[in-house]
């Protein structure tokens, strides 16, 4: 429910958005129930869990079985066993990074259980971290739409999202979220699933460059003047292509302005 939510949202703004006069409106209504229905739908998984809230919640196969042929499934009687490559150690490196690629190659019943790839929580400031991050989106948009019942003729999103106070607060709990994560404990050690959660949650505070007052402030007079860079008539600028750059950057722009899952997960 929560990937797929996830894979519509995006879809379902637009289309409220254009439904009449009142789609705007009605989009922060729509949004905000989403927003609510994520959040809830994380704290029960955290709750039952007491793991970290995956972005996707069922693990990804590289291959389906499903889809190979059968000779591709049997196995040679006479095929001599596999050898596992143990690769080259590097000075201080974790020794998970090397066991880890050799698990296959180990009979089922010596093989880690699924439920070590992703510890559970042991302290109140990793609950409490995990409970800011997934209620962090319902925070924003619910501190947007209160600067809006202040300002009436405010309706876009850029409008609403300008204000310091929709940036600083939500931007804060995330950060806030991130010094209370497992990994700021010099005690706990991370596992590979772990970390690439954690980088990935790294990774979008970047789009935070794309939202609000930082956005208006730091962020868009920068791409405004590329794309008034880029639009020139000189002839090195179209043998470049810079103008088919600073065309796509246009278009871009304004999604980002008038959108809020544009640019939110």
């Amino acid at each position: 429910m929560l990937v797929m939510i996830g894979y519509v949202q995006l879809l379902l703004e637009m289309l409220v958005m254009r439904r009449g006069r009142r789609g705007p409106q009605r989009r922060w209504k729509m949004v905000l129930w989403l927003e609510g229905i994520k959040t809830f739908l994380r704290l029960t998984i955290l709750s039952v869990t007491r793991r970290s809230v995956l972005s996707h919640p069922t693990p990804q196969r590289e291959y389906d079985p499903s889809i190979l042929h059968p000779e591709h499934l049997t196995t040679a009687p006479e095929a001599a066993p596999p050898t596992p490559i143990i690769p080259t150690l590097r000075p201080g490196a974790p020794v998970q990074t090397y066991l880890l690629p050799m698990l296959p190659l180990l009979p089922e019943e010596y093989q880690v259980s699924p439920l070590t790839l992703l510890p559970r929580f042991t302290t109140v400031s990793d609950y409490v971290g995990e409970a800011i991050h997934a209620s962090s989106g319902l925070i924003h948009v619910a501190l947007m739409m209160y600067l809006a019942q202040k300002a009436p003729m405010a309706s876009s999103y850029r409008s609403i999202a300008s204000p310091l106070s929709a940036t600083i607060i939500p931007l804060g709990l995330l950060l806030l979220a991130r010094t209370l994560r497992p990994s700021r404990n010099p005690t706990s050690a991370l596992t590979p699933l772990q970390a690439q959660i954690e980088q990935g949650r790294d990774r979008e505070l970047a789009w935070w460059l794309l939202k609000g007052a930082i956005y208006e402030r730091w962020t868009k007079p920068k791409l405004d003047g590329w794309i008034e860079w880029g639009s020139g008539e000189s002839r090195w600028k179209r043998w470049l292509g810079l103008g088919l750059v600073s065309g796509l950057l246009q278009d871009h722009q304004k999604l980002v302005e008038e959108l809020y899952y544009y640019t939110s997960s």
